[in-house]
C-alpha cells in the first residue's frame, strides 16, 4: 500500500550495483577484483567514515556497516549480470585471480551516467583510489571491518 513502482526494485539491486561497478571500471580503468570493486564501492557510499568527502552519499543510518558483508554477494551478481551484457570482461590472473575490466561498449554507457549522485560517486572513487590505491584488499577490507567494530562499539 503506497509502495512506488520502484521499491525493491532499483533501490539496492543489482542494476543499481552494476552502474556503480560500471562507474568505478570506467573511472580507474584497470582490472579490478570481486573485493576491490565491493570496497570501492562501500567507501564511496560512505565516504565520510573513511576521510574521503565530508558527506555519506546514502546517509548516515546506525546500520551501514552491517551492508558490507551483503555487498560481495550483491557485487557477485551484477558482475555476472554485467559479464552477460559484454560491458566488462574478466582476466584470470595466476596470482591475484579474477579481475574485471570495463569494454568499450561499458565505457560509453558509463559515459552517459551523468547526475550529481554519479557526479559525487565518481569523485569519491578517484579520492579512494588516491587515498587507498596503493593499500592491497586484505587491508582494505580490514579497515571496513576496523570501522565497523568500532561503530558496534558507539
Amino acid at each position: 500500500m503506497g509502495e512506488s513502482i520502484l521499491d525493491n526494485k532499483v533501490f539496492n539491486s543489482p542494476l543499481e550495483y552494476s552502474l556503480r561497478l560500471m562507474v568505478i571500471l570506467s573511472e580507474l580503468e584497470i582490472p579490478l577484483t570481486i573485493d576491490r570493486l565491493a570496497t570501492f564501492d562501500f567507501i564511496a557510499l560512505y565516504a565520510k567514515e573513511f576521510g574521503v568527502n565530508g558527506s555519506n552519499l546514502h546517509g548516515n543510518s546506525d546500520l551501514k556497516f552491517s551492508e558490507f558483508y551483503s555487498r560481495r554477494n550483491a557485487t557477485k551478481e551484477s558482475l555476472k549480470m554485467l559479464l552477460f551484457k559484454n560491458v566488462i570482461t574478466v582476466i584470470c590472473d595466476s596470482t591475484i585471480g579474477y579481475q574485471y575490466l570495463i569494454t568499450d561498449q561499458g565505457n560509453t554507457v558509463a559515459e552517459k551516467l551523468d547526475n550529481p549522485y554519479i557526479h559525487e560517486f565518481r569523485l569519491n572513487v578517484l579520492n579512494i583510489e588516491e587515498q587507498f590505491g596503493s593499500i592491497d584488499d586484505v587491508k582494505l577490507i580490514g579497515l571496513i571491518e576496523k570501522k565497523t567494530k568500532e561503530e558496534l562499539r558507539k
